[in-house]
């Protein structure tokens, strides 16, 4: 059952609990077998516009990647789906709503389930295509209140459970997401989401892809103020062994890093 908590505060956030969140089933129902493929890579899809990939870390997290062409190249998206026992927990949508078909589509086939909850850690308008084709098939959306804030503003998705304050723990299945707002970076309202459990930390796009040769346009934030949220996650988590960034390949606490290097050229 998918329990939601607030560090200080549990009581204040019960209200936030809906019926259809993680592994709420009917009474008596079967809960099905899980799959977990022994292939490390999948795909569905023909065209860049409804291709999927993913690329497992571990039998339980792999990183969902899609395509779209920003600018004349082929550009990359980064997301996560999370195995629970629950079924799978999707950490951001791909580019378009075809894409969230196809890897839909794609966790049916390859794991025997599908996506109980989705975390969602900015309000970007290139990715409003897939946010609303969660909502459409009925997948919860959850997110900080510096998200809804600037999702509304954008008109962009209606989040079905938003968590106040700067921090707050789902329950799903036998795996707890924390989600942190670390402060502006590459935009003002970027969270991140930590799952202690593997040591994995989905920064998202204030941290950069290796290879990555500048910070790009910083939106309407500082340098200074998304240096001084890289170092609050790394104050915040000093164990951690996977990175994954918003676009592009992963590594470990290096890729933080790295980002802070870029603020130097």
């Amino acid at each position: 059952m998918k329990t939601i908590k607030r560090l200080g505060s549990l009581l204040a956030i019960a209200f936030l609990l809906f019926a259809a969140g993680c592994g709420e089933r009917a009474e008596g129902s079967t809960k099905p077998e899980i799959k977990r493929p022994d292939e490390s890579f999948l795909k569905y899809g023909e065209e860049y516009t409804d291709i999927v990939e993913l690329i497992k870390i571990n039998d339980s997290v792999w990183v969902h990647t899609s395509y779209d062409e920003i600018h004349g190249a082929l550009t990359s998206l980064n997301g996560l789906v999370v195995l629970t026992d629950d079924g799978l927990v999707l950490v951001n949508a791909p580019w378009t709503g075809k894409q969230v078909d196809s890897l839909v589509t794609l966790a049916r086939e390859q794991f025997n389930c599908d996506f109980v909850e989705a975390i969602v850690t900015d309000a970007d308008p290139g990715h409003a295509g897939g946010m609303c084709r969660l909502m459409e098939k009925g997948i919860g959306i959850t997110c900080l209140e510096t998200v809804a804030r600037k999702a509304q503003e954008l008109s962009l998705f209606e989040p079905g459970t938003v968590l106040q304050g700067d921090e707050a723990f789902i329950t799903c299945g036998d795996t707890e997401f924390e989600i942190f707002y670390p402060g502006k970076g590459y935009s003002e309202s970027n969270t991140i989401v930590w799952i202690d459990k593997y040591n994995l930390l989905f920064a998202g796009n204030i941290v950069k892809e290796y290879g990555a040769r500048s910070l790009g346009k910083p939106g309407d934030t500082g340098e200074k103020d998304w240096m001084d949220s890289l170092y609050n996650i790394m104050s915040r988590y000093d164990d951690i062994e996977i990175v994954i960034p918003g676009h592009g390949q992963w590594g470990d606490a290096s890729l933080i890093e790295y980002t802070l290097g870029l603020f130097e050229q």
